[in-house]
């Protein structure tokens, strides 16, 4: 039986497996049955197959893209939930060892950020960056802005700045391990 290599990690391979037995990842044959192609991360614009960790595609530079099995929108790879109706994605590797289904309900709602900083460019970009992975992100300026969101948001994570024009990042700390509500709140100093 002729043999094929593996797109992701080259091994040999006979014509009439469904997955690599190296590296567990799902693949199809290509229409003329020449190669294989991985069945989770194929360009949609040259068909090139592409490893699971890429989100360009090596051939043609074209952005790799997911379908949500719910509901069918299409969103960015690094997308963890489905913008539209909120089911989860789950990563195909992951989805190879574990063989669950293609997406999973979300048990609650993404965990929640609050952001803590004077400088607008750095609230952007952490806005922008824990965006990506999914996570539900909320940005203050101070710190008595800060304690109202906490208040109102309840976020499992506050990651701000020590040094701010009203009070510090430090009274912020303060002011959260007082409260027993806000006690067991994770923080992250950013400086």
């Amino acid at each position: 039986m002729t043999k094929l290599r593996c797109p992701a990690c080259s091994q040999l391979i006979q014509k009439n497996q469904k997955e690599c037995p190296k590296c567990a990842i799902s693949l199809v044959l290509s229409e003329d049955h020449s190669e294989f192609l991985l069945a989770e991360n194929t360009c949609s614009q040259c068909k090139s197959a592409n490893p699971p960790e890429f989100r360009f595609c090596g051939k043609c530079g074209n952005k790799l893209t997911q379908y949500c099995p719910k509901c069918g929108d299409e969103g960015p790879l690094q997308i963890k939930f489905c913008g539209k109706c909120g089911a989860t994605f789950v990563d195909p590797a992951k989805k190879q060892r574990d063989q669950s289904p293609t997406f999973e309900k979300p048990q609650s709602l993404p965990p929640r950020v609050l952001v803590v900083d004077d400088e607008p460019y750095i609230t952007k970009l952490l806005k922008h960056l824990l965006e990506m992975e999914g996570l539900e992100v909320f940005v203050a300026t101070h710190v008595k802005e800060a304690l109202t969101l906490i208040e109102k948001e309840k976020p499992s994570l506050v990651i701000t700045d020590m040094m701010m024009p009203d009070l510090s990042g430090y009274d912020l700390i303060r002011e959260l391990r007082k409260n027993p509500e806000t006690v067991n709140i994770k923080i992250i100093m950013l400086t």
